[in-house]
């Protein structure tokens, strides 16, 4: 028997195998598929995806036999990786140098006949194969063969899927908990800045002209837009929660219309609901769901108009459909791509106040929970925003 010659390239290889993350990984049906049709392609009993690592072969599936790895000594993918460019193919093993002798032809699964098409990635490393066996001598029509190489580069493109969205996924964490520690280091030196216009409002007011004191007035106000916006941002970074609290969405929106009751400023908003479900999910998530629409629904009022908001829910078999009107001053159609991004406003400070994050976060938090989220105008005014979250 003769073991696999290990490829010059071993160490970028390896490397370039472990950044898939997937040795190990749960078994995948669109990988069981492709090796199901292999098999049935080639009439064999066995179809493998053979991944090729330090000591092992691992199998990311294996169609016809339960094995899950064998030893790379004894791998017959691990020869098939050495030329890269071409299918490797053994048409009897009893009769070939290489693995007359090998344990899995001497013994189960009783590899005699053997095609393997190398999975070669976007740098051009070969990861392992996809490959046919079968218990008896056999060979491949041109047909066969074709049809083979289109699995395997069928496989290669989900390798390489799995490997963006893991990228993506590491991605995506950096830039949340960079945007977590920028926002939380910001707010040191913002209480300073607030500190200082305190004292000097304080005891030196009496020597300020008028002028002065609008500019500490403006001061104030930036200083409490850039907080609010950092708070916005740290809450940002920290949602997307799934959770597995048990949530009766009855007492949390109690909870969330107590708070806007308290506040002076909503004396006139008038807040409703229909009964709602239990649910199973991150109670802060929910909170946070919530509020951001109240408040958006509160805050986006003509002047002089008593705000009603209700929230209701309807259910067909698969998802629940919450929605919460209200009869503000509406949305035009062209921005229902926009409000749901990040710092996008539609209004300036002076007209209504925000940062611009509230609908963003619940974007990703319906999201996050497997629903999508959307608005409808109401009539005879308002907006209705729409959110659903599978049962």
């Amino acid at each position: 028997m003769q073991i696999p010659e290990i490829p010059v390239n071993e160490k970028l290889r390896l490397r370039e195998l472990e950044a898939y993350k997937i040795i190990g990984a749960a078994e995948e049906d669109d990988f069981d598929f492709l090796t199901s049709m292999a098999a049935q392609i080639c009439k064999t009993k066995i179809s493998l995806i053979s991944l090729i690592t330090n000591e092992k072969q691992c199998f990311l599936s294996h169609h016809g036999v339960e094995a899950k790895e064998t030893s790379r000594d004894y791998s017959f993918c691990a020869h098939a990786i050495n030329t890269p460019d071409q299918c490797f193919i053994v048409t009897d093993a009893r009769q070939d140098v290489r693995f007359f002798d090998n344990p899995l032809t001497t013994g189960k699964p009783h590899v005699i006949f053997y095609a393997g098409i190398p999975l070669i990635n976007s740098n051009g490393f070969p990861l392992g194969t996809l490959c046919v066996i079968d218990d008896h001598p056999a060979q491949l029509t041109d047909e066969q063969l074709t049809q083979l190489q289109q699995l395997a580069r069928q496989t290669v493109k989900l390798l390489e899927l799995r490997r963006s969205q893991i990228d993506l996924a590491q991605l995506n964490e950096e830039l949340e908990q960079f945007a977590y520690i920028a926002a939380h280091d910001l707010k040191e030196p913002l209480r300073g800045i607030t500190a200082s216009l305190s004292v000097l409002q304080k005891k030196y007011s009496e020597r300020l002209d008028e002028r002065a004191h609008v500019y500490i007035d403006h001061a104030f106000k930036s200083a409490k837009r850039m907080k609010k916006l950092i708070t916005d941002i740290l809450d940002f970074s920290n949602t997307g929660k799934v959770g597995q609290d048990q949530i009766d969405l009855n007492e949390l929106l109690d909870i969330v219309f107590s708070t806007f009751n308290q506040d002076p400023s909503n004396d006139a908003v008038k807040l409703s609901k229909s009964d709602l479900p239990v649910l199973t999910g991150d109670t802060s998530s929910f909170i946070q769901l919530f509020t951001n629409l109240i408040d958006n629904s509160i805050k986006y009022q003509p002047e002089g108009n008593v705000a009603e908001i209700k929230v209701d829910v309807c259910e067909d078999e698969a998802n629940w459909t919450f929605s919460v009107a209200d009869n503000g001053i509406g949305i035009a159609p062209e921005h229902q791509g926009k409000v749901f991004e990040v710092f996008k406003r539609l209004h300036t400070d002076t007209e209504y106040s925000g940062s611009g994050i509230g609908l963003a976060n619940c974007k990703k938090i319906v999201k996050a929970l497997g629903g999508k989220i959307w608005y409808e105008d109401n009539q005879p005014a308002g907006t209705i925003f729409k959110f659903t979250l599978p049962k």
